[in-house]
């Protein structure tokens, strides 16, 4: 049987977390590898993720390391240097929150574009969101409430990490309430909420006497049947597309 420690600040998980750090769909950071984060942590200059952004002030004890030099020791500050300004949803990703892989953290960065709100966030006000169900809604909420968790998150912002909010195109929908369903052949339920959201418009997961549009795609249900009986206004998907200005923005290179 193979052996799992569940304690987070056990050695196996914090290297798990520093790796997942760095990986390139989180930080990206080009050369902090298995080898160098265990020598690292070896030699108690990593003992937990921030301390990546701390390994600046720590230059004199990494050139001692073996195998290192001051190019290496250079070359590795400057890859960590690069990477502290990042995309709000690649940060998600990097805090390895359970449940939080790529997609659901667009999700989250595109309905909450401040990371501080996002820490503020209640379990319904997640599952609001379009893609956003009880169980992830719940781990995102058990993660900003644990103190060890905030604690990092701290550490990482006083070491100059930057998140930058989604790109947002306009506010042409601002006001404007979508709920989406069934399958849109041209693109994921994911990808369409956060083309709303960079317009300005909000996308929730039900139906109600406030929602401005219902986007229906294929094999549509309950959702579509609501709205009709609630009279809120139904979209197929051309006039989706038609309302985001998406093919004319696609053909100038969006």
């Amino acid at each position: 049987a193979h052996l799992y420690c569940l304690n987070t600040s056990c050695p196996g998980q914090v290297r798990g977390r520093i790796l997942h750090l760095a990986s390139r769909q989180a930080f990206d950071i080009t050369g902090l590898g298995t080898r160098k984060v265990d020598q690292l942590m070896a030699a108690g200059l990593l003992r937990e993720f921030p301390d990546v952004f701390t390994l600046g002030e720590k230059k004199e004890a990494l050139i001692k390391l073996e195998r290192w030099e001051e190019k290496s020791a250079t070359k590795l500050l400057e890859e960590i240097e690069k990477a502290r300004t990042i995309p709000l949803e690649r940060l998600l990703v990097a805090l390895s929150i359970p449940g939080v892989g790529v997609t659901v953290a667009r999700v989250l960065a595109a309905a909450c574009p401040h990371l501080e709100a996002l820490a503020r966030a209640t379990q319904e006000d997640l599952m609001e969101i379009e893609g956003i169900g009880p169980e992830i809604a719940h781990a995102v909420v058990d993660f900003f409430t644990q103190e060890h968790n905030r604690e990092n998150m701290a550490r990482l912002l006083a070491a100059g990490i930057i998140p930058v909010p989604p790109e947002k195109l306009s506010d042409r929908l601002a006001g404007k309430t979508f709920v989406l369903t069934g399958t849109l052949p041209s693109m994921p339920r994911d990808e369409a909420g956060a083309a709303i959201s960079r317009r300005g418009g909000r996308v929730t997961s039900s139906v109600s006497g406030r929602t401005s549009y219902l986007v229906a795609g294929e094999s549509s249900g309950a959702k579509l049947a609501k709205a009709r009986k609630l009279g809120v206004e139904v979209l197929d998907e051309e006039a989706f597309r038609r309302l985001l200005d998406l093919d004319r923005e696609a053909g100038a290179g969006e």
